[in-house]
């Protein structure tokens, strides 16, 4: 599905050098600048444009050269100066151009012109495809409720969960037993006794949000039985299924990772949440090697604290260093030491926290 604002914007850009072109013409243009014979291949491949920001093409300093600009055109596309396009689909473009036009861009030259002026357009090279298993819940209101829905009917995983978390996200069921529960008048109400007013309102508002609640849960349900990560882990930590969440981080599954150490204390993952830049499990290793006397831990610890200030932290530094009066109780945190090694390994440590920061940068 391509975007509407987007084929406009590109169809208009051209009808300068090819004023019949139609609408449905220039979506077969844009279908062909990513490598498809056709919108309806591009459509059958499950791919979708889901944000588009149109872009002025009429700024005032364009405007004044305008003049110079025409003046110019000839020079530009001449055989001695022109600029040869580069394009991806390049010989896509050309075929789906000929087929459309085959009398009108029987000049050669004109049809240079087009693919220049396509390969330099803005508005369709800043455009992301995304395919159909990659629906987020932002994407959910733009590509409207019809086609979620019909995704959903046809089993879509991610369309069954992004539509979840983008329709109920705001659902608040008071849970706390320490305060007057939410549900108070609800389960007065659902007893059979008689409430006016104010509590026959409360009892009637917790009672949608149940019904919300539930639909909710159904669709994170059918997301995950469909293969969806995302689903799977909201479930599971809503029904606080830690072996579906151990089970998640062993196929890795990046935020089932990250839970298991985090809340259940499991540090099997703990060097690749370092690596994937966790605060918490680089501090860890690094006070592990801080004392010790071996040269590769040693090397080690130094490594970490390469890669803990690529990440932004710097666990070197004491609390001292920020100049501030914490009172005579307060136990000043003096940053982790490092030992001493020679310039070599540090460089060597340098270079591989820079190899390993750009592997696992998110």
């Amino acid at each position: 599905m391509l975007d509407k604002q987007l084929v406009h914007t590109f169809h208009q850009s051209l009808k300068s050098l090819l004023p019949a072109l139609k609408l449905g013409q220039s979506r077969e243009i844009i279908a062909s600048f990513y490598g498809f014979k056709s919108v309806a291949s591009l459509i059958e491949a499950g791919f979708v444009i889901p944000d588009y920001d149109c872009w002025d093409y009429e700024d005032d300093e364009d405007d004044e050269d305008d003049e110079d600009d025409e003046d110019d055109e000839d020079d530009e596309f001449s055989p001695c100066s022109r600029t040869l396009p580069s394009l991806a689909h390049e010989n896509c473009i050309r075929s789906r151009l000929q087929q459309l036009f085959n009398t009108l861009l029987s000049d050669q030259q004109l049809e240079e012109k087009i693919l220049l002026h396509i390969s330099l357009d803005t508005s369709i090279q800043q455009c992301e495809f995304y395919y159909w298993n990659d629906i987020a819940p932002w994407m959910v209101d733009r590509l409207g409720a019809q086609l979620i829905e019909k995704l959903i009917s046809e089993d879509n995983a991610s369309a069954a969960y992004s539509y979840a978390a983008h329709h109920f996200s705001e659902i608040d069921i008071d849970d706390d037993d320490s305060e007057p529960r939410e549900d108070y008048w609800y389960k007065k109400y659902i007893s059979g006794e008689v409430l006016e007013g104010g509590a026959l309102r409360f009892a009637k508002e917790y009672e949608e949000k149940l019904s919300l609640k539930s639909q909710y849960l159904s669709l994170i349900k059918r997301a995950a039985d469909l293969g969806s990560k995302e689903a799977m882990m909201e479930y599971a930590e809503y029904t606080d299924d830690v072996g579906a969440i151990r089970e998640l981080a062993k196929q890795g599954y990046y935020p089932a990772i990250e839970s298991t150490y985090d809340v259940y204390g499991d540090s099997h993952y703990e060097e690749l949440l370092a690596y994937s830049g966790h605060k918490g499990a680089i501090f860890h290793l690094m006070e592990k090697y801080e004392r010790s006397s071996k040269e590769d831990e040693q090397y080690r610890l130094v490594f970490l604290n390469e890669l803990a200030n690529l990440y932004g932290y710097y666990p070197t530094q004491s609390i001292a260093d920020n100049d501030e009066d914490y009172g005579p109780v307060f136990v000043i945190y003096e940053g982790i030491y490092l030992p001493q090694i020679d310039d070599e390994l540090k460089q060597k440590a340098k270079n591989e926290a820079q190899i390993v920061f750009n592997q696992h940068k998110h």
